[in-house]
């Protein structure tokens, strides 16, 4: 090419009278660039420049480049208005009948903008003024920002509780989350986290449980919607457990020989419980001593050298008592569990008047001695709720209170009340994504699905909201899971203390493996024969990368019912392509069939997809792509026959795009092979005359001398390549056996090459020598000296017909 694309655009700004000196003007110059219309609509269409909502941002310097952050919530970007300003010209906004507007990631078209990646916006002008214009614009979506991101105790009971900021020593490892905007982030799926020890090395030190009263740094690293950012928050806190403010309990002892209590039983601060009481110390206050009956007072403290624990407590209570009550409850044994329900007819609820208590010989304990308290789920007294039978959880505690301290003990009992029997089919309203569901499926696609990502709403049957639901999710062997992620089955399962369901109140969930077993090579090439029953061959090209197959699976069909195709999840797959010998390679170096696996690149993709046993294909050189009957490149004369036609010996069959491998050769093809390898010289070595008008040209009596192998036979006849039979004729059209051929051939190379005669003993060791003709021994011999016949096997089958495959072969070993 003489000329550069810029230089054929520069040519409009050149004065006309430029070119006169450098041809003539009746003549056109043509470079091989055809010249732009640069006034057509279409063209001025095509180099406009598009415009995009406010949330993405244009890229300086840049014409149709445009960045933009994922939303931390996950939710699609908006486009706005989408307009193009054709060069030159006003802008219009793409919109209506005359415009369409597509988006595509990695090649294949999507809905929306959502997750982080690089989409491409086209705009196609389907109609108006510049139909048949199209301009696209490039978006990279980054990840959405974690720069307000925060720390919170995450709350077992409610995932949405995002208000617990303060961290405190519990001895258990805390649970510390992310949130945004007061929405929960999804470990794991949103971000990881790592903390180092406050003056440590965040990149080179390994992670520490955050657990003890110390001072943290985080490191935020985002995935998915996040993916690209990080957050670091220093001075992250724990605080000491401060028992000065805690609740220390101490259960009472009886016997006159009980031992003195060295830790307490629980201790509370609010919401915080310390794991293990026995971290803190009780030490009996005063010069007392522990022997009679009677309250004792300790102090609770923990070992001066534990410094998550802070403070003490010196008024902790502890009664010594000789006997233990036996509880009863309406002349029955004190229950532990009851429940009543406001919506039956006669609702039975849990009277306090008809709890009692006996002593150790089975007396009627008096009614003065026995305290019955009521509290709610948090500690706090709710019995005027209890009364007056509010929907909820309490703890019915009865306690003996005799400051003589010779009976003591307790007993409590969780008290439900419900507030009705819901219908769960119709009373029970769940919604995922904004959608009202009865179950959900998907194909498995790494998004984890957690309870918090659904909506509940129970109603009684005049629609009154019940508040109280909460909702967890098990597998399919019914044990609970924070998430839902691998393929497999799932429940959300729904409890409401304030209810009792009818129906199962759970929402079954399903996660399909992902299918990748239909697979779609989309390095695959189509080379197309015309006028032939095999229209078409799908072959890779030789020399692509493996990393270039560009593999993808069918994700589903369109609205039409066409396949979609989706690239193989990169991350979650192992590729490996192996040759017809079995060897891996990366390059597809050689024509063949190569055979392609599809593997889970780790245990958990193992989980999520549905793996192909293999596939095949086919890689060729295109050139060698010349008879549609010739495709396959492992056939042992592929390379034969495409080296024939390349070398114009061997042509395929006339008006088509065969060439009839595994066909017979006739005689007179033979003589037509033998006269295309002699070139030019076969004309030299007809004699004068040998053509006239009438018969053509001159060889046997059986041969038209006018059909298309006239010449041919003339020549052959001429050069004592061939002889024909006694009769005086030649046979054209009858096959021609192995031995015949060779026999050919070898005259042929006495004429034209280098002959050296052969003898049987040249052929001596394959089965069939002793079938080989004498009058051929010594050209059979001299191909097989040669190399020209006989290779790769233990016969020679003298006498069997040629097939035009092995003439070739023959031919293109002798040629060269």
């Amino acid at each position: 090419m003489s000329a550069t694309l810029a230089g054929v655009l520069a040519v409009g700004m050149v004065p006309a009278a430029a070119f006169a000196a450098e041809a003539p003007a009746d003549e056109v110059q043509n470079d091989g660039i055809e010249l732009l219309d640069t006034t057509s609509p279409v063209t001025l269409f095509n180099a406009g420049t598009i415009a995009l909502g406010s949330t993405f941002s244009p890229v300086s310097g840049q014409t149709n480049q445009f960045t933009a952050n994922a939303t931390t919530d996950g939710t699609a970007l908006d486009l706005g208005a989408v307009t193009v300003t054709p060069k030159g010209q006003s802008e219009v906004t793409a919109t209506g009948d005359d415009f369409k507007v597509t988006i595509t990631k990695d090649g294949t078209e999507v809905k929306e903008i959502k997750a982080p990646g690089t989409y491409t916006v086209s705009v196609e002008a389907v109609g108006g003024d510049y139909k048949g214009g199209k301009v696209s614009a490039t978006i990279t979506v980054k990840g959405a920002s974690l720069e307000n991101a925060e720390l919170f105790q995450v709350n077992p009971d409610n995932a949405k509780d995002v208000s617990d900021k303060t961290f405190t020593y519990t001895g258990n490892v805390l649970d510390l989350g992310v949130q945004i905007g007061g929405k929960a982030l999804k470990a794991g799926t949103d971000y990881t986290i790592k903390f180092v020890k406050a003056g440590g090395d965040a990149n080179n030190d390994p992670a520490v449980e955050v657990k003890n009263a110390d001072t943290y740094y985080a490191v935020i690293t985002g995935q998915g919607n996040f993916v690209g950012n990080v957050k670091k928050i220093a001075d992250v806190k724990v605080d000491p457990f401060d028992l000065s403010k805690a609740t220390v309990s101490v259960d009472d002892v009886y016997g006159a020989t009980a031992a003195k209590p060295s830790t307490p039983t629980s201790v509370k601060n609010g919401s915080d419980v310390l794991a293990n009481p026995a971290e803190v110390k009780l030490t009996l206050n005063g010069d007392k001593t522990w022997d009679a009956k009677g309250e004792y007072t300790f102090t609770a403290k923990a070992d001066v050298n534990n410094a998550n624990i802070t403070g003490e407590k010196t008024d902790v209570t502890c009664n010594k008592v000789d006997a233990v009550a036996t509880f009863e409850y309406d002349g029955a044994a004190f229950p532990t569990e009851f429940t009543s329900n406001n919506g039956d007819k006669k609702p039975v609820y849990f009277d306090l008047d008809k709890i009692a208590a006996k002593d150790a010989a089975g007396k009627a304990v008096d009614e003065s001695l026995l305290d019955v308290t009521v509290t709610d789920k948090n500690g706090n007294n709710a019995t005027a709720d209890f009364n007056a039978h509010k929907a909820g959880t309490y703890t019915v505690k009865a306690a003996i209170n005799d400051d003589t301290y010779t009976l003591g003990g307790s007993a409590e009992c969780k008290v439900v009340i419900k507030e009705a029997t819901v219908v769960t089919a119709e009373n029970v309203v769940v919604k995922y994504q904004g959608k009202i569901v009865t179950s959900v499926e998907k194909n498995y696609d790494g998004d984890d699905i957690v309870a918090s990502d659904f909506e509940v709403t129970v109603t009684d049957a005049k629609g009154n909201v019940i508040e109280g639901s909460t909702q967890g999710l098990v597998d399919a062997e019914g044990k609970a899971v924070d998430k839902a992620l691998n393929a497999g089955s799932y429940k959300l399962v729904i409890e409401n203390d304030n209810v009792v369901f009818q129906g199962e109140a759970v929402v079954p969930i399903t996660i399909n493996k992902v299918d990748l077993s239909t697979i779609k090579v989309g390095a695959e090439e189509s080379k197309t024969f015309d006028k032939t029953a095999n229209a078409a061959i799908t072959y890779v090209p030789k020399g692509t990368e493996v990393a270039d197959l560009g593999l993808k699976y069918q994700s589903g069909t369109d609205k039409d019912g066409k396949p979609e195709w989706t690239p193989i999840p990169a991350n979650d797959t192992k590729v490996t392509v192996k040759d017809a010998s079995g060897k891996e390679v990366t390059k597809l170096e050689d024509e063949g069939i190569y055979t392609i696996e599809i593997a889970a690149a780790d245990d958990d993709a193992a989980l999520n997809y549905t793996f192909p046993t293999e596939v095949s294909i086919t890689v060729a050189d295109e050139a060698n792509l010349k008879f549609a009957d010739n495709v396959d490149s492992s056939a042992w004369y592929y390379n034969e026959v495409n080296k024939a036609a390349e070398l114009g010996l061997m042509n395929g069959y006339a008006d088509t795009n065969l060439f009839g491998p595994n066909d017979t050769i006739t005689r007179a093809q033979v003589a037509q092979v033998l006269f295309n390898m002699a070139g030019h010289r076969a004309d030299m070595d007809l004699p004068e005359g040998s053509y006239n008008e009438i018969y053509g040209y001159a060889s046997f009596v059986d041969v038209n001398g006018k059909m298309w192998y006239g010449k041919a036979i003339a020549w052959a006849k001429a050069a004592g390549i061939v002889t024909g039979y006694g009769d005086g004729t030649f046979a054209p059209e009858n096959n021609i056996t192995r031995e015949e051929f060779a026999t050919m051939l070898a005259r042929y190379a006495q004429k034209y090459g280098n002959y050296t005669a052969g003898s049987a003993a040249d052929f001596a060791a394959y089965g069939d020598a002793s079938v080989v003709d004498s009058w051929a021994a010594e050209y059979v011999a001299w191909a097989v000296k040669g190399g020209y016949m006989g290779k790769n096997t233990n016969v020679l089958t003298p006498l069997a017909n040629m097939t035009r495959a092995e003439a070739a072969a023959m031919v293109v070993r002798y040629a060269g």
